[in-house]
């Protein structure tokens, strides 16, 4: 008897211990593009950034890092049309420019 109950918790542990190494995990560490593109050129001289623009609006659902990460990457890629700021300085503009109060200070 004690051997069908040591048979069945070993079958039960490989089958939970499997179940959850073969678990898929989705990974949403890339930037999404597509949607951050939309503040190409918004800071550009004389350009003018409304808070409701679509730019603002897929700022406002990234999380925050997310967004620091992203906008980053945008503008060390020069996507901003500014052609010779700091990119720290830009992802300020861009983020005070949308209402965005981030907690803590990004440096690019």
């Amino acid at each position: 008897m004690a051997f069908k109950v040591s048979a069945i918790l070993l079958l039960s542990l490989n089958l939970l211990f499997f179940s959850v190494a073969n678990a898929n995990i989705v990974k949403h560490s890339e930037c999404p593009k597509n949607n951050v593109n939309v503040c190409v050129n918004v800071l550009r001289p004389g350009g003018i950034l409304a808070k409701d623009s679509p730019c603002c609006t897929h700022i406002q659902h990234l999380v925050a890092l997310k967004a620091a990460l992203c906008l980053c990457a945008i503008v060390k890629a020069n996507n901003l049309g500014l052609v010779e700021a700091d990119p720290t300085v830009q992802l300020e503009l861009l983020l005070n420019g949308c209402g965005c109060r981030p907690t803590r200070t990004y440096y690019c």
